[in-house]
């Protein structure tokens, strides 16, 4: 449909594609390094290129509203008054989208006051179809079908991995059950609640369009009103006669306005690139350069010449080490064999301690002259171990597993940018080094698929030739020093280095060390696992297709959906685009009343525990140490906690029995050891009592009662000791939900409570906690105010949404603002505690070792005999890690096994 024609105009609906383009990217939105969100242009001009390649213009146009009311707004005043107001951010890019693309890709923006953008895209395709050209309309907006004909057609862009879908004649009537020409009285009966059109109360898609099957228009419709048997639609109809009359005239696009039209302003034409360089620079889009014909910029850094020199023999090795040393800083880079540290081979070091200079010692290539690693060992091993060297890397715990297993430990970690970076905005899209060499140097770098090759054809690095092994590592020790200067900086400038230097450069070795360890699993104990599993899914499905009647796909939700809601009458809870909602919040709300939804909770929960944990696990055991080795991450959550993967252990469910079960296959790593867990308790409350300075709280944890029925005698005027479990739940869920910035609909959900009843629950707690209220308060008017939140060591969120005029966008920020210090805190307060507990087992208990930390909780591979010291040792500096103005306390305990420390 979109094929090669003689002439062909393409009109651009503006609005549509900036806002698509804008929540595309809403999770995780694009920013300058100035902070400003670029989201909608950049989105804008990804279409933009998609579509010049499918619909090959001829001609080309973008069509956009003006700020002016039109004709619709005085039929109806009430036209479009249900939308959400434009996010600020959004409209601050307003400008930049008209200067792109009038000035910079030379594309002409026609809008007229007092019409909106369909009138004159109706007005446009209408005059090109007359004269012969035709026009192909980029939306997806269902008024258009209204417009449709043999020429003029839709083109709606798809989302990643979709197609694009083409609109004409032939399909049109797919989407909403009647031709383009019977898309006016379809929408008049339906109205369109995207634009406040009401249409006729009470009647749907599917009576719309059996109506219009049976009768020529929406006049003809009321013309044989009375012949109509279904009562109670003849009766609606009726009542809607005016309703639909005026959706009618609401949604007929005019095609007949009075706009200057020459072919030769719209003809597609180069652009022009100088000033669509500057723009992009101005918005940083260096990754779109390539795509819009524009030359990669030169700076600074690629202009000047490159010193990398391969290193072939030891005395080569000595005069670079005596340079290291004089420098008292340098980066260091790994080639390797793969990308997991722990079973990959060392091939090859990099280093460098100068700018635009650096050294690659090859160590283990197929051809081509290697230094030995017992010279390297001698020769290098020394500078790597000492600590008055500065040593740098980026995401160097990946070099310093690769190294210490080669015999070559690290001690001197003074920088790593990746962290760096992660420190100074947490929301940015990609840290790694040619992505931090692009936004902050302008610079490309040589990529790993130019020397190693792509897909089916390329290699391991020990397959790659020395000239060219040589440039791009020493290029990555280079470019890591150079961006390690430059956020070093920015790291003094905003306030972050002690964080950085005391905190997050000092966890490295620690959560090396750690992954090193690994952790021993009982695979026997999960094999069994599985199996009693598998039986009890056989009894669970056997139980779902018992009560649905008949035997069905349970992992499909089309199935499940059209059982619950169409076989068994179930009332739908939530629809999404492919039909009605079965996902677990939905089964959670039905299953009080209905068995069917329990069951396939319960289904999906071993299915997942199964697939996720007992079957998967086995598989990750490392074939040379016999354990798991878990990959911990610094970078990841915005709050400053750790995260792991490959495996994932922070997410093992231990709510359900199935869940704590797994927890039986971790055990120590040989029979004379147990493992000991130490975990915070309660912790975040704890954290909130100190930053808000709430008189109450501080009391209740210095005297060391329950906090949550501390909180439920003061929240019910009850005496502790008459406090039920049932209080006890309810205090817990508001003290944990106050943290999160829950509501009163969130908390009548959870406590499944009336409304009222709820609201009226946090206006007492905030009135028996008043400092809590005042500090909540004061950190989302801080937010507002500068932008960011902070934690107790200085560890800063940025807030983009906080003052956004989009209501969620903005709540989200808030409860952002309410969560992260307290969060944050907690996070701090763990890796301090780990750094000292690290330190301090090495000197004491050097057997003892430090495998697991899972949120609040670290966890202990131990002798036996060694146990309750090194418990007694390591309480007391978890306990200390940082002074708060209440007691830190941790819970401890010890086992066999995970599960027999709780």
């Amino acid at each position: 449909m979109g094929g090669p024609v003689a002439e062909r105009l393409v009109l651009l609906d503006g609005y549509a594609m900036l806002y698509r383009a804008y929540f595309a990217f809403i999770n995780n939105p694009r920013r300058t390094s100035r902070g400003e969100n670029t989201s909608a242009v950049f989105g804008m001009l990804l279409q933009l290129g998609k579509l010049m390649e499918d619909c090959e213009p001829t001609y080309l146009a973008l069509v956009m509203d003006t700020s002016k009311p039109t004709f619709r707004d005085k039929l109806y005043p009430d036209y479009k008054a249900t939308r959400e107001k434009m996010p600020e951010e959004m409209r601050e890019q307003i400008p930049w989208a008209r200067e792109l693309m009038t000035e910079g890709l030379r594309v002409p923006i026609i809008e007229l006051d007092g019409y909106e953008a369909d009138d004159v895209i109706g007005t446009l395709s209408r005059r090109a179809e007359a004269e012969g050209v035709e026009c192909v309309i980029v939306s997806g907006d269902k008024d258009f079908h209204q417009l449709i004909t043999d020429k003029v057609l839709l083109y709606n862009r798809k989302g990643r991995g979709e197609e694009s879908e083409w609109v004409g004649p032939d399909n049109a009537g797919e989407r909403l059950g009647v031709p383009p020409e019977k898309t006016v009285d379809f929408l008049a009966l339906t109205g369109d609640s995207s634009d406040n059109v009401p249409g006729v109360k009470g009647v749907g898609k599917v009576a719309a369009a059996r109506l219009l099957a049976q009768y020529d228009s929406l006049d003809d419709i009321y013309d044989h009103l009375g012949e109509i048997p279904q009562k109670g639609l003849r009766n609606k109809l009726e009542e809607g006669r005016e309703s639909a009359l005026l959706s009618r005239q609401l949604v007929t696009i005019i095609t007949d306005l009075d706009i200057d039209l020459d072919w030769d302003d719209l003809k597609v034409c180069e652009p022009d690139r100088e000033k669509l360089s500057e723009l992009f620079e101005k918005l940083e889009f260096r990754t779109l350069r390539g795509r819009f014909g524009l030359e990669p910029v030169v700076k600074k850094t690629e202009m000047v010449e490159k010193d990398y020199r391969l290193v072939k023999d030891r005395r080569e090795l000595e005069q670079v080490v005596a340079e290291l040393v004089r420098a008292k800083k340098f980066a260091v880079d790994v080639e390797t064999t793969g990308l997991d540290p722990i079973s990959v081979e060392l091939v090859g070091i990099s280093l460098s301690c100068r700018e635009h200079s650096g050294w690659y010692i090859p160590v283990a290539h197929s051809q081509g002259v290697n230094v030995e690693l017992a010279t390297v060992r001698e020769v290098l091993g020394p500078v790597l171990a000492d600590e008055s060297v500065g040593c740098v890397g980026q995401n160097i715990k990946y070099d310093f597993v690769v190294l210490e297993r080669a015999g070559l430990p690290v001690r001197g970690i003074v920088g790593d940018p990746m962290i760096a970076s992660y420190l100074l905005d947490p929301g940015l899209r990609s840290r790694k080094l040619d992505a931090l060499a692009e936004n902050l140097l302008g610079y490309r770098m040589k990529s790993y698929t130019e020397v190693a090759g792509e897909g089916k054809e390329q290699v391991t690095f020990d397959m790659v030739g020395l000239d060219e092994a040589t440039f791009y590592s020493a290029e990555d020790a280079d470019i890591t020093l150079i961006i390690e200067n430059l956020l070093d900086r920015r790291m003094k400038d905003e306030g972050l280095e002690k964080l950085y230097r005391e905190v997050e450069l000092p966890l490295i070795p620690v959560l090396a060390r750690m992954e090193m360890e690994g952790v021993a699993l009982d695979v026997p104990c999960l094999e069994s696992m599985s199996g009693q599993m598998e039986l009890r899914l056989n009894a669970l499905k056997q139980k779902a297709w018992e009560l649905a009647g008949h035997e069905f796909n349970v992992n499909s939700t089309q199935q499940l959906a059209t059982i619950l809601f169409d076989e068994l009458g179930i009332k739908p809870v939530r629809k999404t685009k492919t039909g009605f909602s079965t996902d677990s919040a939905v089964l959670e709300q039905l299953w009080n009343e209905y068995p069917l939804p329990g069951i396939m909770l319960e289904l999906r929960e071993v299915a997942k525990l199964k697939s996720t944990y007992v079957d998967s696990l086995p598989q990750q055991v490392n074939r040379r140490t016999g354990k798991v080795h878990t990959s911990f991450n610094q970078m990841v959550a915005a709050t400053g906690r750790l995260s792991s993967n490959n495996p994932n252990l922070q997410n093992i469910p231990i709510r359900t029995e199935e869940g704590r079960a797994i927890r039986k296959a971790f055990v120590p790593s040989a029979p004379n050891r147990l493992l000991l867990c130490c975990d915070y308790s309660q912790i975040e409350l704890r954290i909130l009592a100190h930053l808000s300075g709430d008189e109450s709280m501080i009391e209740a944890f210095t005297r060391g009662v329950d906090i949550h029925t501390e909180t439920s005698a003061r929240l019910f005027g009850l005496d502790p000791s008459a406090v039920t479990p049932q209080h006890r739940a309810r205090a817990k869920t508001i003290n944990f939900g106050v943290l999160y910035g829950m509501g009163p609909h969130r908390l009548s959900n959870e406590l499944k409570i009336p409304y009222k009843e709820a609201r009226q629950f946090i206006d007492d707690y905030f009135a028996r906690f008043p400092k809590i209220r005042e500090y909540l308060d004061s950190q989302v008017a801080q937010a507002r105010e500068q932008g960011w939140v902070s934690t107790i060591m200085g560890r800063r969120r940025k807030l983009p949404d906080i003052n956004s005029g989009n209501r969620v966008q903005r709540q989200s920020a808030e409860r952002m603002a309410l969560n992260t210090p307290i969060q944050g805190s907690a996070a701090d307060l763990i890796k301090v505690a780990m750094i000292e507990v690290d330190r301090e087992l090495a000197k004491k208990f050097p057997e003892a070792k430090m495998i697991l930390q899972v949120h609040d909780e670290l966890v202990f591979d131990v002798p036996e005999g060694q146990v309750d010291s090194v418990a007694e040792l390591v309480v007391d500096l978890m306990e200390n890690a940082y002074t708060l103005d209440v007691p830190v306390k941790v819970d401890l305990g010890t086992g066999r096994n995970w599960l027999e420390c709780k």
